[in-house]
């Protein structure tokens, strides 16, 4: 497969291709978003409660200015990494 160069349109540029080892680390999963929290002093982010199923994560994601009503997002389904290690950031551990 042939990947595009550059950025063809809005959004981050296109990051270089991985293989399959690399792929193989990751585990991403589907989870139920339960909650959503601002987080003050912070113009970008918020804190979600997330649901996996067999366990439950707090992640801290910058979507703050994206939409108006955040609280429409609880119920919905995102994908997400499950294990990630946690960073310090202004709201928390950011995973």
């Amino acid at each position: 497969m042939e990947q595009p160069e550059g950025n063809s349109g809005p959004g981050a540029p296109i990051k270089p291709l991985i293989g399959q080892e690399d792929l193989e680390k990751l585990d991403l999963r589907v989870a139920r978003i339960t909650q959503v929290t601002d987080i003050a002093g912070s113009d970008k982010l918020v804190r979600l409660a997330v649901d996996f199923g067999g366990f439950q994560r707090r992640i801290v994601v910058g979507m703050k200015q994206e939409r108006e009503n955040r609280g429409a997002i609880v119920g919905r389904q995102a994908l997400s990494g499950a294990k990630e290690d946690a960073r310090r950031c202004l709201g928390g551990d950011a995973l």
